[in-house]
């Protein structure tokens, strides 16, 4: 059977706030497609080094530090290629990026508060 890896779903939220609702899409299109022989696994890369960050940093007042973390398209693909050959759900890139999304999961208070002010210190 050929393993196919893409995105789970389309996640629309505040930053830190939503991550629960992009795992109930990843949940139920994985459910849907599974007499097909298809996997499904959602995948949280973090920050992925794109031109994006650059020109946000240009063109915003997010601070670099927002940034500090970020991901190679290589190290996203290779994780979740090996997350999928071990049958997990989600996959994050990362330790840092584990870190964010356990704290999203569990505290998202405490994540989205620690966002906002990480936004606030120059003026977002």
């Amino acid at each position: 059977m050929e393993e196919l890896a893409f995105p789970g779903a389309l996640q629309l939220h505040e930053p830190f706030g939503g991550f629960p609702d992009g795992a109930v899409a990843s949940e139920g299109l994985r459910l849907e497609v599974k007499s097909l022989g298809i996997k499904v696994l959602e995948v949280s890369p973090g920050w992925v080094e794109t031109d994006f960050i650059q020109k946000t940093m240009e063109t915003t007042k997010v601070p670099s530090k927002v940034f500090k973390h970020t991901v190679t398209k290589e190290q996203v693909v290779t994780q979740a290629m090996a997350d999928l050959s071990t049958g997990k759900k989600r996959s994050i890139c990362g330790p840092y990026n584990r870190f964010q999304v356990f704290c999203c999961v569990h505290f998202p208070w405490l994540a989205s508060r620690i966002w906002n002010g990480s936004l606030n210190e120059r003026g977002a």
